[in-house]
Order: C-alpha cells, then sequence, then structure tokens
C-alpha cells in the first residue's frame, strides 16, 4: 500500500546523506536579490510529491490532523523530538502524519526538509512503512 513512497528508500541510501544546497541569489555587492531556498535533489521532489498524492487519495489517514496524530502517539511536536522518536511500534498512521509535518515544516522554514532528511529521520520514518507494509502480505 505504501510502495509509492517506499520506492524511493534505494535513492535516498544513495544520496549518501546529501540531499540539496543552500542557494542564495546575491547582488555584486553581497546583498540578497531575493530570499535563499534549498534545491534539493529530484528524489526529494518526487517523494513530496508522491506524499501529497497519498494524501489526497487516502482521506482514510486523515492527515488534516497530522498534529494531533502525532502528540496521541506521544511524540512533542519539537525538530529533536520528532526525528529523534522511537516509531518501531508506531502504525502507518503516525509514519505518514510524520513525513507530511517534515514536508509541511518547508512551508513554515525554507530548509526545514532538508533538516530532516539530513537527520535520517525520513529514512527510518519510510522504512518502518515498509515493515508495516511487508508485515501486512
Amino acid at each position: 500500500m505504501f510502495e509509492e513512497l517506499t520506492r524511493y528508500i534505494p535513492e535516498i541510501e544513495k544520496a549518501g546523506g546529501y540531499f540539496g544546497e543552500w542557494i542564495h541569489d546575491l547582488d555584486e555587492n553581497g546583498f540578497p536579490r531575493s530570499f535563499s531556498y534549498v534545491r534539493y535533489i529530484t528524489p526529494v521532489y518526487e517523494i513530496h510529491e508522491a506524499l501529497f498524492r497519498f494524501y489526497d487519495t487516502h482521506p482514510e489517514y486523515e492527515m488534516m490532523k497530522f498534529l494531533d496524530i502525532i502528540k496521541e502517539n506521544g511524540i512533542a511536536i519539537d525538530f529533536a523530538r520528532i526525528t529523534e522518536a522511537d516509531c518501531a511500534s508506531k502504525d502507518a498512521q503516525c509514519m505518514i502524519a510524520l513525513l507530511y509535518f517534515a514536508a509541511y515544516a518547508e512551508k513554515w522554514d525554507t530548509g526545514a526538509l532538508l533538516q530532516f532528511y539530513e537527520s535520517g529521520c525520513i529514512l527510518r520514518w519510510l522504512k518502518r512503512l515498509k515493515e508495516i507494509d511487508e508485515a501486512q502480505m
């Protein structure tokens, strides 16, 4: 069921910790012309799009409540706690909510998604989804 997301696991592993770079558009005097942003590697964009497609096609996961779902699973809404959370026993809804949180965080804080990838939690969450998928077969 989650293959549309978990199929990116090998690409994330292959990235070797490099998921994107900051782009600072400066003029000849070193002043910003526009806001800085992160240019992500292609798999990050693809996962992001796949996650939002999943959101559109699986309303049963109630992603509009992603913050509540994370809290109900005993995980504080704090970058360190979310990235370090032990998710070995968490269900698919929690994993999807965490992935959604990371993707949505980019809207609040440019570069937040990069931090989630670099911390390794995105890969862990996708692997947990794959475990859940395999257990259901």
